[in-house]
């Protein structure tokens, strides 16, 4: 007898860790910006912007990333069961039309998954300016490079 749980016990199982590990790497990004600033005594609006922005900017980034993760777990998952559901049978008749309609869903997925690729390329092409922006605003009040750096 197999005791072991089915596979999508296993992947919801595995995607409620993802959201835990995502959640609190999010929460310590978040504090790290907010404490960073706290510790170099910067004034109150400037804790609360740059905390803003930091915890908005991290959320969708790891938002996205984790949709992607999500999204191809289950289309690896689906693959699998395609594969699973050729070996168990005997009869290969409706094969061809089973493997035609994973195969749209895998293109529809791609493209998703394309777009989410494309959002996280925005973010990153939109960040670097952001942080030679705070790079300028910290050297320009007589701060390092380094002041960047939470807790520095």
């Amino acid at each position: 007898l197999d005791h072991s749980p089915p596979a999508w016990e296993a992947s919801r199982h595995q995607e409620r860790n993802d959201a835990l590990v995502a959640f609190l790497v999010w929460f310590f990004i978040v504090a790290a910006a907010a404490c960073g600033d706290l510790l170099q005594g910067q004034e109150n609006i400037w804790i609360a912007s740059r905390a803003l922005s930091v915890a908005i900017l991290s959320a969708v980034v790891l938002c996205v990333s984790y949709d992607v993760a999500l999204a191809c777990r289950a289309l690896v998952m689906m693959v699998d069961s395609f594969c699973c559901e050729i070996v168990g049978s005997l009869d290969l008749r409706h094969v061809a039309h089973a493997w035609n309609l994973r195969q749209a869903v895998l293109q529809k997925a791609s493209m998703d998954i394309e777009r989410c690729l494309v959002i996280l390329c925005i973010i990153l092409a939109m960040s670097m300016p952001l942080l030679v922006i705070d790079l300028a605003f910290l050297v320009g009040r007589g701060q390092g490079a380094l002041s960047l750096i939470p807790g520095v």
